[in-house]
């Protein structure tokens, strides 16, 4: 669902108390985060290995419609991948092979098994597994609600959805108008046909009698 943010607070004055508290803390916890991070943050993105794995797997062929459709909705697992820790927990390499493997069970597509396709890309099964689980326990979550803060953020989000909704059964008219009208011309063109055919009868029938 789409949120729907309230209007920005104001700033905090930066010669408050409260201010200097919030910096201070902030600076402790950004340390500790750090610390448990091991003062790695560069990320090394699972994306830019996608379609080289994609070609490798698929050899000759090349990108194929199939193999397309496969890059395309691993790429979207990777991209939903990113709402959890696994790049933190695992190397980028294998989370993109842990993304064509979700990829081709979903699709039921059948890989290589003696041995299996994954050992090309330095990947064991349990690896694959866990971050399979990992990314698919995301779809299992309820949707997303937004929350009112207040009661002018209520009427706007209320208004919102309203709007958003009126769009929607505008397009769903303006669909249904066309199906009908593309189903009347039929019916015109056929009804045009059968009285050309039978005019063209009763020319054929002078012709003879003549």
């Amino acid at each position: 669902k789409r949120k729907y943010h309230p209007e920005p607070t104001k700033a905090l004055d930066r010669t408050s108390k409260r201010y200097s508290r919030w910096s201070h803390n902030l600076r402790k916890i950004e340390l500790v985060m750090l610390k448990e991070l091991g003062y790695t943050v560069y990320v090394d993105h699972p994306h830019r290995f996608i379609l080289f794995y994609v070609r490798t797997i698929f050899g000759k062929r090349g990108l194929t419609d199939a193999s397309k459709q496969l890059a395309q909705k691993a790429w979207n697992y990777l991209n939903d991948a990113m709402r959890t820790d696994v790049c933190l927990r695992y190397r980028p390499e294998i989370i993109a092979t842990a993304a064509i493997y979700l990829t081709v069970r979903v699709m039921q597509i059948s890989l290589p098994t003696n041995p299996p396709w994954y050992l090309l890309f330095g990947a064991t099964k349990m690896e694959l597994e866990e971050i399979s689980s990992i990314i698919a326990d995301l779809y299992t979550r309820e949707s997303a609600e937004y929350i009112p803060v207040s009661d002018k953020d209520k009427e706007t989000n209320i208004i919102c959805r309203l709007r958003e909704e009126g769009l929607r059964l505008k397009k769903e008219e303006a669909k249904s108008a066309g199906q009908k009208g593309g189903k009347s011309t039929r019916k015109g063109t056929q009804t045009d046909n059968g009285q050309a055919k039978k005019e063209k009868k009763k020319n054929d029938r002078s012709r003879s009698s003549s």
